[in-house]
């Protein structure tokens, strides 16, 4: 992927932003779906309105990375509505929640 195909993403236009997509993006599967509840509970109680696909719209959509899961695609449909500073915000909710989980992991391995 180029560089200015990655400027394309409405995500990338902040670096915080950018970068806690990135680790959500990479992380587990698991992770993606705690991380994507906590998204829809923090930001469903805003002035934004509920992201609503019809589900053939969901299937051609199905290009982008986070659209294989209705529950991660919600998520950041309601981030990507969201303003700038409400984007950073959780940006950085997002980057401790996922550093959080991680240590969690590291926590339950070193048990067994």
């Amino acid at each position: 992927m180029t560089e200015s195909h990655n400027k394309n993403r409405w995500y990338d236009k902040d670096p915080t932003l950018s970068m806690a997509i990135s680790i959500l993006r990479n992380t587990d599967k698991k992770n993606q779906i705690k991380v994507a509840e906590y998204i829809i509970d923090k930001l469903k109680s805003t002035a934004i309105s509920k992201p609503n696909f019809p589900q053939n719209l969901l299937k051609v959509l199905n290009r982008r990375w986070y659209d294989h899961n209705e529950k991660l695609s919600t998520a950041m449909e309601y981030l990507r509505l969201s303003t700038l500073t409400v984007q950073q915000d959780i940006a950085l909710e997002i980057i401790d929640l996922l550093c959080e989980l991680d240590s969690q992991k590291t926590c339950d391995t070193n048990q067994t």
